[in-house]
């Protein structure tokens, strides 16, 4: 009987809002079309989305990645990894899709002056006029302030602007967690989900899927960046546009997964998938899937 990979249960266990989905083994939005199961329930599909996927496909290095190479999210648009950054001084910079940048509107108060941030005098006037409200001023004193800013008031510049990047390496190796257990489903059917290794990995996801790893997240013990021969040879290619992912296994009868997304050191990863790869593949053998992203200018999530 078919049964979700994760929760364990059939369709006859479902909620009336439950119901089998498609789920890609590399989230679509990265470009995968190609490479996805159908025995994940809907309810764990959403949650794989909110508590894993989402913190990998929406850091801001993926996100670079993806608007480089246009990749859609669902709403049709290409991200913009560099929307709002910050100045020396910290006042917060947005950037257009075209790389135009722009402040955001704010007004500071410094004893008794208000120094206004904005892009254009009406912009200015606007939130002038809500923050002395909020001051409780009379209107003809509102009035007689916002009529005294015009282009003299202005002063154009060429911010350096800073952008913050912190990494949750864990929440990272969550994803190759995620990607390999299913890639593993994807080429061995269900009789992976008898390996304790699996069965020991499914209980991590099922805890981000229940939101028990939002605020912190543990290092799942099985995944780990990819090995330094691999990292080495990554760090040197400029190829960018495409996903590599496999399963091989070693002399020491272990089943390992490679997942190489955008061939870059910062998502490589290796993943073990069992300790007994001699149920799977031969000592050496391996098996492989290459998705080449070039062609995904319109590929949606």
């Amino acid at each position: 009987m078919k049964r979700c990979i994760f929760c364990g249960k059939s369709e006859d266990e479902f909620d009336s809002k439950n119901m089998w989905s498609d789920e890609h083994i590399i989230p679509e939005c990265l470009g995968n079309s190609t490479l996805k199961i159908n025995n994940v329930c809907k309810h764990c599909n959403s949650n794989l989305g909110t508590y894993v996927d989402n913190y990998f496909v929406n850091h801001h290095f993926i996100k670079s990645k993806r608007q480089f190479l246009r990749l859609r999210s669902q709403n049709g648009n290409i991200p913009n990894a560099f929307q709002e950054g910050v100045t020396a001084d910290g006042e917060r910079i947005r950037m257009s899709a075209d790389f135009v940048p722009s402040v955001v509107p704010s007004v500071k108060q410094e004893g008794n002056k208000l120094i206004t941030h904005a892009n254009s005098v009406a912009e200015a006037r606007k939130i002038l006029s809500t923050k002395l409200r909020r001051l409780h001023m009379p209107p003809e004193k509102i009035e007689e302030y916002i009529s005294k800013i015009d282009e003299s008031c202005f002063q154009s510049f060429q911010p350096e602007i800073r952008y913050d990047i912190l990494l949750d390496i864990n929440r990272f190796l969550l994803e190759a967690l995620k990607i390999g257990y299913e890639y593993a489903v994807y080429k061995f059917g269900d009789r992976y989900l008898d390996d304790p290794t699996a069965a020991n990995i499914r209980a991590r996801l099922n805890l981000a899927i229940s939101g028990k790893m939002q605020s912190s997240c543990e290092k799942p013990p099985e995944a780990s960046y990819a090995p330094e021969y691999l990292m080495s040879s990554l760090g040197k290619s400029s190829f960018i546009g495409a996903h590599y992912i496999s399963i091989a296994s070693t002399i020491h009868n272990e089943l390992i997964a490679h997942v190489v997304l955008f061939f870059s050191p910062v998502s490589a990863f290796q993943v073990l998938l069992s300790k007994q790869a001699n149920l799977y593949l031969e000592n050496g053998q391996i098996t492989e899937d290459f998705i080449d992203l070039t062609q995904k200018e319109s590929q949606k999530v």
